[in-house]
């Protein structure tokens, strides 16, 4: 019983992320197995919890506490070494040889002939699947400590479980190649696609390791249990633990843990575009410039710094006079190499207390990875030349972001990636903000114009969790990098997330930290441990040892909780500096049309309107989106809303009744309060469809012009205390009309249709541009 309860804890750990109904089942069971081998302990009695229940209670919190702490640990340490474990790949390589396999190894990778061809595996922490066993020695660990009263038997039980669960795995490992390398018989040779996916993923992993693991519970139940009987004339503690190192410990914990806001700086955000020459921001993403170079550049990134910060635009090499009066320097996909002097007047400003934002790229495109890994070197991560892919879905990347989380997420949901890097951590100081799960990581292939390798899978692809956003801090001064710089191009930066997550970085990036941050995290990691080496040693017996070791994860884990939820609270948008517009879209984010959440659509370009909402960026107006639902607080809309620099406006485009009812449950609130409103109509929609929801928009008269512009005009209204444009027949406005996609090279006809929409835009605002009727609030443009 006690087995089975041990390997039903290790798997409700290892299911919770990928399907808690079965991690929930599963530790529902293993505690029906807890109070029969309890019981049938001759003594269960500790010095600090008295009776079965109290056993229960500690074990179970134990396994609880130590096995999240476990996962968390072996996470990061999965993202930091995805590269292969030479010992362990010299011992599969042995046991292949033993069946006879012609296999060879080198640098953690083992190599084998198949039926398609010669290939490689990573024998890394991932395909090793090494997760379950630890988490099974963990929860055994604690059973020993639960039940011995005398470290030999703990010891040697340790010993034999650690030895058996390493055979398991290698044996698990050699059983899951030796099934792949048979399944590959059945391929089509000819095809690139492998039937590998299934075999990195956990849950097929954690399937694997049932028959031999049930042999290793035939194996160890018996020792285990020998191990595991309490000796009652085991003497009592020797030493006494001091209580009162829990309050130093606690304190070092939240230091650890603490990300202070730090001061704000004075300087200018610099943005560095001497080194990347295919990503521009000299030319204005505007009414005249199109195709598509004019989407895939920067200027919109460089527009919205430019209202909240001081900007300045490096157009030359980097010099120690530019970063002077900079607080924050930029540093984009790099396709020039940095000179030494760069490199070092780089590092000298973040030392200082400068803030570096850099972004890279996939597959280490036009050399952006090695120039920035040189410049990043000792700061505390570092890109790697990959890109990333989902292994169900290939260009599948979505993150939700729940709390609690890196102050650096605030105002964010859920951010759409497109094909990132990942970055490899080299400090324990550093901090993942953004982690993919369920990923695969191709290598760069420079056969081919931008790297880019298709995404087919392959033994030799890295699989699991990688970090996407990082940050650490080097002297005074920090660094974020990101790893996908698609999605700050023209053509995506209004997407959810990409607005707040720049604004965030830059605002942490522009606040400096006390001086002696860095160091005091460095000595309060080493008191902490020494704290903890402390009270394990003046524990005693082993039942103590298990009690400090839940009571330190504990207090750990709410440590790290704290911290993020100060860390919450403190954090707020920075506030623009100049004038600023903003129209958010109103939403719900599972509209298929607009593919908020997801990545294609089979909605009809009749019925899709990505480009009029990209062109708002052209009227040098920020279009975004106002997310409909409870856990969508809209942060950004609401911080604009309140600041006297900004204008901004609510936009609806109903196309679906679905739509119209969203009208109807936004009027109450955001649909009555916005200064300005955008209300666009399918022409399939009657006026008596429309006439409800409008109503509780609009006054009366302003719904009699409203009907007036029927059935295919427009409506410009002036009522007391905003501005109303209503459209009807928007599909004139559809992607379809507009040239499909943000490429376009538009036609004559098309130049003309944008410039209606620009006109209702500069209306709207109020904008010296608008050319209406003198009297806007009659203003009715008839279409038919």
């Amino acid at each position: 019983m006690m087995i089975l309860s041990i390997l039903l804890k290790a798997y409700a750990l290892v299911y919770w992320p990928i399907g808690w109904p079965v991690a929930l089942g599963c530790w529902s069971v293993s505690l029906a197995f807890d109070v029969r081998w309890l019981r049938h302990r001759s003594s269960g009695i500790s010095s600090s919890v008295r009776g079965l229940y109290g056993d229960l209670v500690l074990f179970n919190t134990g396994a609880l506490a130590i096995g999240l702490v476990l996962c968390a640990a072996f996470l990061e340490a999965t993202m930091r070494w995805k590269s292969g474990l030479a010992p362990a790949a010299k011992a599969v390589e042995w046991l292949f040889g033993l069946l006879k396999f012609p296999t060879g190894s080198f640098q953690g990778r083992l190599y084998a002939s198949t039926m398609v061809g010669s290939t490689s595996y990573p024998v890394n922490l991932d395909t090793l699947g090494l997760l379950l066993p630890l988490l099974i020695f963990a929860i055994g660990s604690l059973c020993l400590l639960l039940c011995a009263s005398r470290w030999r038997p703990v010891v040697r039980g340790m010993f034999w479980l650690g030895i058996v669960l390493l055979c398991v795995v290698l044996l698990r490992w050699v059983f899951a190649t030796s099934l792949f390398l048979g399944l590959c018989d059945f391929v089509n040779y000819e095809t690139e696609d492998l039937p590998i996916a299934p075999f990195f993923k956990p849950g097929f992993i954690a399937v694997l390791y049932l028959p031999f693991l049930a042999c290793a519970a035939v194996v160890l139940h018996r020792p285990l249990l020998r191990c595991a009987a309490p000796d009652p004339s085991a003497p009592g503690p020797a030493r006494r633990q001091h209580l009162w190192i829990w309050v130093p410990l606690a304190l070092l914990l939240l230091l650890i843990f603490w990300e202070p806001r730090g001061t704000p700086k004075n300087g200018t955000v610099l943005i560095n575009t001497f080194h990347t020459e295919w990503s521009r921001t000299d030319r204005p993403y505007d009414r005249e410039w199109y195709g598509p170079a004019s989407g895939y550049n920067y200027a919109c990134l460089k527009r919205l710094y430019e209202r909240f910060f001081n900007v300045r635009e490096l157009a030359g090499r980097i010099t120690a006079e530019d970063l002077a009066t900079a607080s924050v320097l930029v540093i984009y996909d790099p396709n020039r190499s940095f000179t030494e002097e760069e490199i070092q007047a780089v590092r000298n400003f973040v030392a200082r207390g400068g803030g570096l934002f850099v972004i890279g790229d996939h597959t280490n495109v036009f050399g952006s990875t090695s120039h920035l890994d040189q410049l990043l070197n000792g700061m505390g991560f570092q890109f790697r030349d990959d890109v990333l892919f989902d292994l169900d879905e290939d260009f599948f990347q979505l993150k939700d972001v729940s709390p609690p989380h890196s102050g650096l997420l605030h105002g964010i949901r859920f951010f759409k990636f497109r094909g990132p890097t990942s970055i490899r951590s080299t400090s324990i100081f550093s901090r993942n903000v953004f982690t993919l799960g369920n990923a695969k990581s191709l290598r760069a292939i420079y056969s081919v114009n931008n790297f880019y390798p298709p995404p087919h899978d392959h033994p030799k692809m890295w699989t699991g969790d990688f970090s996407v956003a990082m940050t650490s801090r080097h002297g005074r001064g920090r660094v974020v990098g990101f790893a996908d710089s698609t999605v700050f191009s023209n053509f995506e930066i209004f997407y959810p997330g990409k607005y707040e997550f720049l604004l965030n970085v830059a605002d942490w990036l522009n606040r400096t930290d006390p001086p002696v941050l860095l160091p005091f995290k460095r000595v309060a990691l080493l008191g902490a441990i020494l704290l903890i080496g402390v009270q394990l040693f003046r524990a005693g017996r082993p039942r103590r040892v298990l009690g400090t070791l839940v009571a330190v994860c504990l207090m750990g884990m709410s440590a790290w909780t704290i911290a993020r939820l100060v860390e919450q609270a403190q954090i707020d948008f920075p506030k623009p500096i100049r004038p600023v517009r903003f129209l958010f879209f109103a939403a719900e984010p599972e509209d298929e049309a607009l593919t908020l959440r997801s990545f294609v659509t089979d909605t009809p370009y009749e019925q899709k309107y990505d480009v009029f909402i990209q062109w708002v960026l052209r009227d040098d107006i920020f279009p975004g989106f106002h997310l409909y639902g409870q856990n969508f607080d809209n942060a950004l809309a609401r911080m604009l809303s309140d600041s006297r620099q900004a204008e901004t406006g609510l936009a609806l485009i109903a196309t679906r009744p679905e739509h119209l009812a969203l009208l109807e449950v936004l009027t109450p609130g955001p649909m009555t309060n916005a200064d300005r409103l955008l209300l666009m109509f399918s022409g399939t929609f009657s006026w008596e469809d429309v006439r409800g929801p409008l109503a509780g928009v609009l006054t009366a008269t302003g719904l009699a012009q409203a009907e007036a512009a029927r059935p295919s005009g427009v409506a410009r209204i002036v009522e007391p205390t905003r501005r109303v444009v209503v459209v009807f027949d928007a599909e004139r406005f559809s992607d379809r009309q507009m040239g499909f996609s943000e490429k376009v090279t538009p036609t004559p006809a098309q130049r003309q249709l944008y410039e209606e929409q620009f006109q209702l835009l500069d209306w709207l605002f109020d904008s010296p541009q608008a050319t209406v009727d003198s009297n806007p609030a009659t203003a009715v443009d008839r279409k038919d």
